[in-house]
């Protein structure tokens, strides 16, 4: 689907990926390399992230974050949320469901709704930790039991998709299963039928490019074969390390993400 506003993208994931044999905390409390809206907030485009895994502590961004200390527990601290996302956090939180699950879909939806009618190059990147969160609180469940659980999660997901396309954006969705399966990337600008792979310096690149924005270096190039972006290669720039975050986290603030991590069973 071509961008009818240029340079509007979306990027979800509703899984996350988790492996090996060393007991570690995921995602890791510091990071050497700028994410890929770290990477477009340099470039001068605004960007609107919540509950992307290593979004905690919140950086500083031309744009807001709701890390997923927010997302998935109510945290509206300094450095789980930036100031313009905090209310709706709260109010989520405060109003809504008590569980992880069903705030991070009601999070998602409203975020959409707030972010959607931003103008200019715009990067939104939603987490949609929903259908593992209820494959892990029920393991035990029969796969009927478990597809009658997930239903809303994908009606949330069918919400979110269905709202940013009627809004104009190039919507990603990535699926990074946990334990195994087959990760995958679907975009509303690839051709139909293609099943090839696809690293995530790849996503990357491709993501900045559709957006007009410089490519990352050390990176590989995007993959125009899927956004269909046409034209001259692009300029080529260093994004630099991730930005500083807006308030340090302290010793106690870094135990309670090992806690979260642990109560929902994102430990590695």
């Amino acid at each position: 689907m071509p961008l009818s506003r240029v340079g509007q993208l979306a990027v979800a994931t509703p899984l996350q990926w988790l492996g090996g044999a060393r007991v570690l905390a995921r995602p890791a409390t510091v990071r050497r390399r700028a994410t890929v809206w770290e990477m477009a907030s340099r470039a001068g485009a605004t960007v609107t992230v919540g509950g992307w895994w290593g979004s905690w502590p919140v950086r500083r961004v031309v744009g807001e974050i709701a890390s997923e200390r927010a997302w998935l527990g109510g945290d509206c601290s300094p450095d789980a949320v930036t100031p313009g996302l905090a209310a709706l956090v709260e109010a989520t939180w405060r109003g809504g469901p008590a569980n992880a699950a069903a705030a991070s879909d009601a999070l998602a939806v409203r975020l959409v709704e707030t972010a959607g009618g931003a103008e200019g190059a715009h990067l939104l990147a939603l987490s949609l930790p929903a259908l593992d969160i209820e494959r892990r609180s029920a393991a035990a469940a029969t796969p009927f039991a478990l597809v009658q659980r997930q239903l809303p999660h994908l009606s949330a997901l069918d919400t979110v998709v269905a709202e940013l396309r009627s809004r104009g954006y190039s919507v990603w969705l990535v699926g990074a299963p946990w334990h195994g399966g087959t990760a995958f990337v679907a975009s509303s600008a690839a051709p139909p039928g293609r099943w090839e792979p696809l690293a995530a310096e790849e996503l990357a690149s491709t993501v900045l490019d559709q957006m007009g924005l410089p490519w990352p270096l050390g990176l590989p190039p995007p993959r125009r074969d899927l956004s269909r972006v046409a034209g001259a290669t692009g300029v080529v720039q260093a994004y630099g390390p991730p930005p500083p975050p807006l308030a340090a986290p302290s010793a106690r603030s870094q135990q309670v993400q090992r806690d979260v991590l642990r109560n929902l069973g994102y430990l590695q």
